[in-house]
């Protein structure tokens, strides 16, 4: 499992952040982004809590989509969610 977290998914460097950001500012999402503690943003940004993210990634797959879960949809889902988290407090610094 080491070896997969260690490793950056090409799909997270081909995501459209530009759109992303458009949605996390749309008026549908930026209250629930902007109810996310920024403890909580920098936690999920942080590589270090990589392992962490991946066991509760696959747990969530293994809820919502038993089908894919597994470990390398997980380290996908815990690419993202750093990748989320490290976009809203670069929007955050920003204002």
């Amino acid at each position: 499992m080491k070896a997969m977290l260690n490793t950056t998914p090409a799909s997270l460097n081909s995501l459209p952040w530009r759109q992303i950001s458009q949605i996390v500012h749309s008026d549908k999402f930026s209250d629930k982004f902007e109810s996310i503690p920024t403890e909580t943003l920098k936690f999920a940004a942080d590589k270090q809590n990589q392992e962490v993210l991946v066991k509760e990634a696959l747990k969530s797959l293994k809820i919502s989509d038993p089908e894919r879960a597994n470990i390398e949809q997980a380290v996908i889902v815990a690419e993202m969610m750093r990748g989320f988290a490290t976009q809203i407090l670069r929007e955050r610094n920003l204002n």
